[in-house]
């Protein structure tokens, strides 16, 4: 049984400087390396990973390489998807970080359940971010406006 699969208890802390917060897990011990803008957003942000793996989402800007969690991998990737739908975005390059060789394992994202636009104009297509070899790390589910 996975994390997801089972029920967390999620708490939010507020940081006063710069104002921002931060989601965490009472279960497990686990807390969001990201934070959020509001309680909704770090709640969105965060994932129960007791695993402690973590990711480099790195561009082909020359940007420096960001180091996130789970849950900031998932975020990443579905704010990439969601945007790539409606303007020219950059093409960015996942990587999981091990500290046994190889180091880095390159991500691939997979469209695994398409979506029709529903009556409202979203649609809602589920993506899976994979090792190369096959590994599954995450679902990921984006909603994309038909308006826009």
């Amino acid at each position: 049984m996975t994390t997801i699969e089972q029920t967390h208890h999620i708490e939010i802390d507020t940081i006063e400087s710069p104002p921002r917060f931060v989601a965490r897990c009472t279960d497990h011990q686990t807390q969001a390396m990201t934070a959020g803008f509001g309680h909704d957003d770090a709640a969105r942000r965060f994932t129960c990973d007791p695993s402690g793996q973590r990711f480099i989402i790195c561009s082909d800007d020359g940007a420096d390489p960001v180091l996130t969690d789970l849950g900031g991998l998932r975020h990443s990737v579905r704010r990439w998807i969601e945007n790539s739908h409606y303007s020219d975005v950059e093409a960015l390059k996942y990587f999981r970080w091990s500290a046994a060789a190889p180091h880095l394992q390159a991500l691939t994202i997979a469209l695994t359940h398409p979506s029709e636009y529903d009556e409202h104009d979203y649609a809602h297509p589920r993506y899976a971010v994979l090792t190369d070899a096959g590994e599954h790390i995450a679902e990921v589910i984006c909603r994309i406006d038909g308006r826009a």
